[in-house]
């Protein structure tokens, strides 16, 4: 499966008991939504230890730059109707 530019691939939402908004993951076999968690799924092979050097530099480069992003401190408010107390990170 491709994905393509503009393409939707999820929703961000509040449902349920939800206090906030949410991705909602579903996972589709053979067109019916499965739990993945009871999937079995081929095992991944393992990176080559020649490729490790590089995906280490990789991966902290990418920490490094995700680490430098301020933090926004921030109130999460109910859906409005919601008997859902106010979250405070």
């Amino acid at each position: 499966v491709r994905v393509r530019q503009g393409q939707v691939i999820g929703f961000v939402g509040s449902t349920g008991l939800a206090t906030g908004p949410h991705v909602c993951y579903r996972f589709w076999k053979n067109g019916k939504q499965v739990n993945p968690l009871r999937e079995r799924l081929p095992e991944a092979k393992p990176m080559a230890e020649a490729r490790l050097p590089e995906y280490f530099a990789f991966r902290d480069r990418v920490l490094a730059e995700l680490n430098a992003i301020p933090r926004v401190q921030e109130s999460v408010r109910p859906a409005p109707g919601s008997t859902a107390p106010l979250v405070q990170p």
